[in-house]
């Protein structure tokens, strides 16, 4: 993989658009710093206009998320013979692929096009404790009347979990809390956590509990007790090709997300707190911004019955995001 360091330019962000959609795309993080939609005025992510503050606030705010999106306990998991040693940055687990996984590194723009961009990484054998010579890349484009989509591809010269998402911070609004957006996920099952948020390996159906938002629902009702959701919903065995996985509507905007992931993590953005000020002189608080991130299970690596997240040398790894969508 060949390519220019990203110039002071594409350093600020690279402009896509296709006349229904805009975005402005971050080399660093691989980020996905501002999304628009023609007729409506806010931004539809959080994020930031200087570029510098991505690297110090530590909330993963539209990034590209790897090699292993999510959590493996202590840090540690097998793969083959060998205990991998990961580095930890979330107490005594791995989170996010570690310090510096993914999205604190500025990726390689290996081309622009008026309403795509495709970005490259090549992450050295042992980086945070992975085996291997990573080659990724992600291509963001604008298709269609409304569609963002993501396509992640990777591969490696030696066998390694790989576990890539995208982390985009939600609020239709663009200011305020997102209490009122109304939620859908097409799951009957999630995976139940610890308190660390590792999964206890169960896989539990959502019938009677918090989690089943099979029917649209505020994220939180007016009066009713806020919980905090940092959780994995399940892929129904039944899903065929792109799984409809999740909506989020809010006043006039419709998102659906639409993905070949064998899950997708609902986070509440409980844990959001910056002083600092984002797009539109916003001030991000807790509950800003729900995340809906496709992806594998987390500590897969570490659970034999969860989806294999291992990348072996002579495959390719490719996986799709779409989010689609509409105005009302």
């Amino acid at each position: 993989m060949t390519a220019a360091t990203p110039s002071m330019g594409q350093r600020a962000g690279i402009m896509i658009s296709n006349g229904w959609l805009s975005a402005r795309i971050l080399p660093f993080g691989a980020s996905l710093a501002d999304l628009r939609i023609a007729g409506h005025d806010a931004p539809l992510v959080l994020g930031y206009e200087d570029v510098d503050t991505y690297a110090s606030h530590g909330q993963y705010f539209g990034a590209v998320i790897g090699r292993y999106a999510n959590r493996i306990a202590d840090g540690h998991c097998m793969v083959g013979d060998d205990q991998l040693s990961l580095e930890r940055n979330d107490g005594r687990n791995h989170l996010h692929g570690g310090p510096d996984g993914f999205a604190t590194q500025d990726w390689q723009v290996l081309s622009v096009e008026p309403s795509a961009v495709r970005l490259g990484l090549v992450e050295e054998d042992g980086h945070g404790g992975y085996p291997g010579t990573l080659q990724a890349t992600v291509t963001y484009s604008l298709v269609g009347n409304g569609t963002l989509c993501l396509e992640f591809e990777a591969t490696s010269d030696r066998a390694t979990p790989l576990n890539m998402t995208h982390h985009p911070y939600f609020n239709f609004a663009g200011h305020g809390v997102i209490d009122a957006h109304t939620l859908t996920i097409n799951s009957d099952s999630y995976l139940p956590s610890r308190p660390d948020l590792i999964p206890t390996g169960d896989i539990a159906g959502v019938d009677n509990t918090p989690f089943d938002f099979r029917v649209p629902r505020p994220i939180h009702a007016q009066g009713a007790k806020i919980i905090s959701y940092n959780n994995t919903f399940c892929r129904p065995t039944s899903a065929v090709g792109l799984w409809h996985a999740a909506s989020l509507v809010h006043g006039r905007i419709a998102m659906s997300l639409h993905t070949d992931q064998p899950g997708i993590h609902f986070y509440n953005g409980y844990k959001i707190s910056d002083a600092r000020p984002g797009l539109g002189g916003q001030r991000y608080q807790p509950r800003s911004a729900v995340c809906l991130e496709a992806q594998a299970w987390p500590d897969a690596p570490n659970n034999s019955h969860f989806p294999s997240t291992l990348l072996s040398p002579g495959e390719r790894y490719h996986r799709r995001i779409e989010y689609r969508f509409s105005l009302h």
